[in-house]
């Protein structure tokens, strides 16, 4: 089963903090699975479905709740690194800024979306 977190971000402000109006626009982040199994030394990639696709590199993610696997990282959306740690990650992913822009975060899913990553050793 996939885990959606569609948002809105309201951008409020522009990169260096300066006002840009009040533009509302749609992103959201998809993962194949809920649940996804990595080993402790093994580098692993997690790949997400951006939309719109071509903001990707632009995009902050960020986790809402919980915490990712020690050695693990968001790069341009994708859940990246080496884990270092066994155990139980559950978290919810969200991007935070797009192209500069923070936001002020909207949901229109259920915060209850969640990504759970076991870590074997």
């Amino acid at each position: 089963m996939a885990a959606t977190l569609p948002i809105t971000l309201a951008l409020a402000s522009c990169g260096g903090g300066s006002s840009c109006g009040a533009e509302t626009q749609s992103f959201g982040i998809t993962f194949a699975n809920s649940a996804y199994s990595l080993k402790v030394g093994q580098a692993a990639t997690v790949n997400s479905s951006i939309t719109p696709e071509s903001c990707r590199s632009s995009m902050t993610v960020r986790t809402l709740n919980g915490s990712l696997p020690n050695g693990m990282e968001f790069k341009d959306g994708n859940l990246v690194g080496t884990p270092t740690l066994a155990g139980r990650f559950v978290f919810q992913a969200y991007i935070s800024a797009v192209d500069g822009y923070q936001s002020i975060l909207t949901f229109t899913a259920p915060r209850s979306a969640q990504i759970t990553i076991t870590v074997a050793p």
